[in-house]
């Protein structure tokens, strides 16, 4: 993506330190935002709260996000992927509800080369 002239950012509404932590267990080599209280997930409409049974269950297994996040009321975002342009306005989005599931990259890749006028 970086030689197509785009620069990856991950937004995670984890504290920094959490982020920070998640980053390098992981290997990321792009930035990753913390979205504290998913601000910004919220500007886009892409929050939720997690409640009666899943929230139980994370409980159960140990997933303080509160802790993790920061705030209060167990929420997440919905994972999506944004191109941004000019004055960071919306050029392509990808929503996806099924958090297993992500935009494949080559549409990234084909979206960031049209939107460039190189293909």
């Amino acid at each position: 993506m970086t030689d197509a002239g785009a620069t990856l950012i991950a937004v995670s509404p984890e504290l920094p330190d959490h982020a920070l932590n998640t980053a390098d267990s992981s290997g990321l080599d792009f930035r990753v935002v913390s979205d504290r209280g998913n601000a910004i997930a919220s500007s886009y409409g892409l929050v939720f709260d997690i409640i009666g049974p899943l929230k139980e269950m994370y409980i159960s297994m140990g997933l303080d996000l509160d802790a993790i996040n920061g705030h209060a009321g167990f929420r997440l975002p919905i994972p999506a992927t944004f191109l941004l342009g000019e004055g960071l306005s919306v050029l392509e989005r990808w929503i996806e509800h099924d958090y297993r599931t992500r935009v494949d990259p080559r549409a990234i890749l084909d979206a960031i080369t049209h939107q460039s006028g190189k293909g």
